[in-house]
């Protein structure tokens, strides 16, 4: 019995501090306390938007109609996607205010070739070392995990984040990524590699998919929250490099709108297919792989790049 503690529903709602009104972090999909994942495709846009969170939130600069946060908040942005000479390159004009304000750790080759439970006890001491911190943003999950997509090492990392989270009181914000699907489809919790644990531990997950309207534009879907309604409507963001590399708020929209639609020809092909089939040749992704993303058959994709690289 010491593990538990029994109260009644009567109980637990006089506590006055367990009804103080919950803060904002990320407009509707994050709420402070949260253990929040941002999940997408490769190369949609994840680290952008943990920068412009992170960015919101310690310095209340967003490009949204409105503020996304309800306060500023400390933040350390843990860093295993980019180097410096990458994050120099994408904020080198944001304003100074800002850069002086975002802290952030690069995980080094040492802290890469740790086992996931000395990198869950480094990532406790680190944010022990700081003064006062109120939001950690991890990017990304497999940079924790030695890019090994196992349930058990999820499992792991997610308990191991989640302990962290709660004994600090703080908002954590992971990064992590789709397995192979199926574009034409609408975004599950499912797609997220590792969904089955993830979803578990997870307070609120955000997806951000491709819209088929433009490769710069993308869409913010809402999987899941344990403190609020799941929107019907899809966010819908503009990646702009004025003055920094970051996601402008456009409209709220259905994700329907901005799914790929199935062809009345197999054998034709749509600009917007046919950057992406480029794109994603030139990331070495195979004739199979395309054409299940992109919901075409095998031998169009096949043509398409013949053509194109005769």
């Amino acid at each position: 019995m010491e593990n538990f503690k029994v109260k009644t529903l009567g109980e637990a709602i006089a506590n006055k501090e367990n009804i103080n009104e919950i803060g904002t972090v990320f407009s509707s999909f994050i709420n402070e306390g949260d253990l929040a994942i941002i999940t997408g495709e490769t190369n949609v846009g994840k680290s952008i938007l943990c920068g412009d969170i992170a960015i919101a939130n310690t310095s209340n600069l967003c490009h949204w109609d409105e503020p996304v946060n309800d306060k500023t908040r400390t933040c350390l942005y843990i860093d295993g996607e980019m180097t410096d000479s990458q994050i120099a390159q994408r904020y080198a004009y944001a304003p100074e205010y800002v850069l002086d304000v975002v802290k952030r750790a690069s995980i080094t080759p040492l802290g890469l070739g740790c086992t996931i439970d000395d990198k869950i006890e480094n990532i406790g001491k680190l944010i022990n070392a700081e003064d006062v911190l109120e939001l950690v943003l991890i990017d990304n999950l497999m940079s924790l995990t030695d890019c090994v997509a196992s349930a058990t090492s999820a499992k792991k990392v997610m308990e191991g984040l989640k302990h962290i989270k709660d004994y600090f009181n703080i908002t954590m914000i992971v990064a992590a990524h789709f397995r192979k699907r199926n574009s034409r489809k609408t975004i599950e919790i499912s797609d997220i590699q590792g969904s089955s644990v993830i979803a578990n531990y997870a307070d609120s997950i955000i997806a951000i998919g491709n819209s088929c309207k433009d490769s710069g534009i993308k869409y913010l879907k809402q999987l899941k929250s344990r403190s609020s309604r799941i929107s019907s409507e899809v966010a819908v963001l503009e990646i702009s490099e004025d003055p920094y590399l970051h996601f402008d708020f456009l409209e709220f929209d259905q994700e329907e709108n901005h799914l790929i639609k199935k062809q009345e020809s197999r054998s034709s092909i749509t600009e917007f297919m046919a950057e992406h089939i480029i794109s994603l040749s030139e990331e070495g992704y195979s004739v199979r792989t395309i054409a299940n993303k992109l919901g075409i058959s095998k031998s169009v994709v096949g043509r398409f790049i013949k053509s194109t690289y005769r």
